[in-house]
């Protein structure tokens, strides 16, 4: 792993190349497309593991995905070879606008206002009005709704959120 950090984000896989100057289309893992601190350190590869140090000059966001350049490749080649890719950032590198969004969420512990365990989120998807957190308590899961008016007090440290819920909210469905 060289000079490589112990810990990476994967951000997505290069697909494809765009245009004639050397950019890559990164298709992303999540849904929310963070703002990257470019210039920045990168590493590509198939694997964490596996992965080779790069410097990622810039991204923009297009259509759903990033568009990303990356320096020394500034020919169409030269980004064929980097294709199939996956793109891993340093988490210092990334930043959401909503944390609410941050796919670092996944994981962590919900509590109700009194301390009382509630689930763990498990996954997150992004609505057109906002974030949903999928939640798994025992063997149920249920979706959160993501919004001020519920998440109460994220702590990034303990990787645990203060959460409200009403009445139903946890409930399975019924099969109709």
């Amino acid at each position: 792993m060289g000079n490589q950090p112990s810990t990476l984000v994967r951000l997505g896989v290069l697909t494809r190349t765009f245009g004639l100057e050397g950019r890559l289309r990164c298709k992303l893992d999540h849904e929310v497309i963070p703002q990257i601190a470019a210039p920045c350190s990168a590493w590509l590869g198939y694997s964490e593991t596996f992965a080779r140090p790069v410097q990622l000059a810039a991204c923009q966001a297009h259509s759903g995905d990033l568009l990303c350049t990356f320096e020394g490749v500034s020919t169409k080649e030269a980004a064929e070879g980097m294709v199939d890719q996956a793109l891993f950032l340093k988490p210092a590198s990334l930043s959401y606008t909503d944390p609410f969004t941050d796919p670092g969420i996944v994981g962590y512990q919900l509590y109700s206002p009194e301390g009382q365990p509630i689930g763990e989120i498990i996954g997150l998807q992004q609505t057109a009005a906002h974030a949903v957190w999928t939640v798994q308590s025992g063997d149920q899961e249920w979706l959160f709704p993501a919004v001020p008016q519920f998440v109460l007090n994220l702590n990034p440290e303990g990787r645990t959120a203060t959460v409200l819920t009403i009445p139903g909210m946890m409930e399975p469905e019924e099969d109709e």
